[in-house]
């Protein structure tokens, strides 16, 4: 059983009910908080010790000298010594440092091959779950398209209860890139390219 104690409200002076180790719960309610500070100043309403310590901690905040406690690493590009708080994983001292260090390296090289097989797990179980919610949505009359499984057109266009996949260049279409099992999902695919050669090209 949750264990209790009466207290008088400061404001008020109505008793109630609070936890014997909360030994800030001296007012009733916030209402009563406020009409009892309103007009006061802080010597009045916490004591003239506390609200010494109160204003010489507020002073040093304004002032920059009270800060989280930090810890000192070196960077991973660089080697120059950078200041942070413990529980951060920060590895570069800047941005700068952190594209640096990851021109031309893969994803094992900079986060080593645990981390790698962990994120290909994670992604293979969200798969697998995708093609789970797609299957029973198909099962129940929804027609799906599982974006995070395939290539993402540059516009997906509705007409006529049939679904268009568009994609937008500049240059020769790649039909490659939309093999049998993404086509499926789309009634019909086409490229509409800027330039002189192509102006509208359709692939079925």
């Amino acid at each position: 059983m949750k264990q209790v104690i009466k207290r008088k409200c400061r404001n008020c002076f109505r008793e109630f009910e609070v936890s014997p180790y909360w030994s800030r719960g001296i007012y009733c309610s916030t209402k009563c908080f406020f009409e009892y500070c309103t007009g006061k100043s802080w010597e009045e309403i916490y004591g003239k010790e506390k609200a010494k310590k109160m204003k010489q901690n507020l002073h040093n905040i304004h002032q920059g000298t009270i800060r989280k406690e930090r810890i000192t690493k070196l960077c991973k590009n660089c080697q120059k010594p950078f200041s942070v708080v413990p529980r951060s994983d920060q590895m570069f001292c800047s941005r700068k440092c952190h594209y640096e260090f990851r021109i031309g390296k893969t994803f094992i090289q900079l986060y080593g091959k645990h981390s790698f097989l962990r994120r290909k797990k994670s992604y293979i179980e969200h798969d697998r779950e995708v093609l789970k919610q797609l299957k029973n949505l198909e099962q129940k009359g929804f027609r799906c398209i599982p974006i995070s499984l395939m290539p993402i057109p540059d516009i997906i266009a509705f007409k006529h209860n049939e679904i268009f996949a568009v994609e937008v260049q500049r240059h020769e279409p790649n039909p490659c890139k939309y093999n049998s099992e993404v086509r499926k999902y789309y009634d019909d695919i086409f490229w509409m390219i800027f330039s002189q050669k192509y102006k509208v090209k359709k692939i079925k």
